[in-house]
């Protein structure tokens, strides 16, 4: 690099930039797609990778939203599918 009036390298200079493709880090969203049979199954919520998890069983959902009772509470938690997985690795066909 060279000092602001061109003349001599900075030493030490800063690295070249990186352009936003050189940044881009690949995150991958799994998200559930519960279907009627998988009313009572177990999934484990999990907010972002570091969050704490609970877990949970569907008790109902719609396009939006999974509803999830955890533990022992007898109301249900509203959940967006990409904050769900699911407990079992049970194959789908």
């Amino acid at each position: 690099m060279r000092s602001p009036g061109g003349m001599r390298p900075i030493p030490g200079g800063l690295p070249p930039a990186r352009s936003a493709a050189d940044s881009f880090i690949e995150l991958r969203v799994i998200m559930i797609e519960p279907d009627h049979s998988d009313i009572g199954r177990k999934v484990i919520y999990r907010v972002h990778g570091s969050a704490k998890v609970k877990e949970g069983v569907i008790t109902r959902f719609n396009e939006k939203y999974v509803f999830v009772r955890f533990g022992k509470e007898e109301k249900s938690t509203v959940a967006t599918r990409d904050e769900l997985e699911w407990k079992d690795a049970r194959s789908r066909s």
